[in-house]
């Protein structure tokens, strides 16, 4: 009786480990992460040190998760100059439409026209076909338009000159010296033909 107790306890035990080891797959299973991809390009006379840009993910509504590290419903991450970069994971644990927008923080670069886009993301999480996991769509699309992306891509144009082009005090002023040169021909003009007055008197 004892060792048939004890059979049954033993067995007890065991399946009690199995389980407590399964559970952290049990869990993985039961989640799936998400991070979306952007890219920074910048064109035209890029400063000669490179300049960081900051890109901003906001959710739709309040109950969309969010990744880690979030503050006051966003994300931000920044590129200096031309990358690419991805948004943290935003881990979901629910099937549903999830909907957020990524766009570009304006910089103060007075030279720099920032490129102003905003791209809607849907992700879309459903279960696998064995009901087993999850699993997410995303698509990225610019506000407006029904094409898919790959990523949200941002591209910043420089004018000429760069704003942080130092003065160098080197620049000939061609004005200045050819508004004196027109009044020296007009001084000279004018004694010659005073000259040439009195000699005819």
């Amino acid at each position: 009786m004892r060792k048939r107790i004890f059979r049954v306890f033993l067995s007890l035990m065991l399946t009690g480990i199995c389980l407590l080891t399964a559970a952290p797959d049990v869990l993985a299973a039961a989640t799936v992460g998400v991070g979306i991809p952007v890219e920074v390009k910048v064109t035209g006379n890029r400063p000669t040190t490179a300049q960081t840009y900051q890109l901003l993910l906001q959710a739709e509504n309040s109950n969309s998760p969010m990744p880690s590290g979030s503050k006051d419903g966003a994300c931000s991450i920044t590129i200096t100059g031309s990358g690419n970069g991805v948004f943290p994971d935003i881990v979901f644990d629910t099937v549903g439409v999830y909907s957020y927008t990524v766009r570009q923080v304006k910089g103060t670069n007075s030279r720099c026209t920032y490129d102003d886009t905003v791209y809607d993301v849907n992700i879309t999480v459903t279960y696998t076909a064995d009901g087993s996991a999850l699993e997410a769509t995303t698509a990225i699309r610019e506000s407006g338009s029904t094409e898919k992306v790959q990523k949200a891509k941002f591209v910043n144009q420089y004018a000429y000159p760069p704003s942080d082009t130092p003065k160098t005090g080197d620049s000939f002023p061609f004005a200045l010296y050819g508004a004196l040169t027109v009044v020296s021909i007009g001084i000279l003009v004018g004694l010659y033909l005073t000259r040439k007055k009195k000699e005819t008197e």
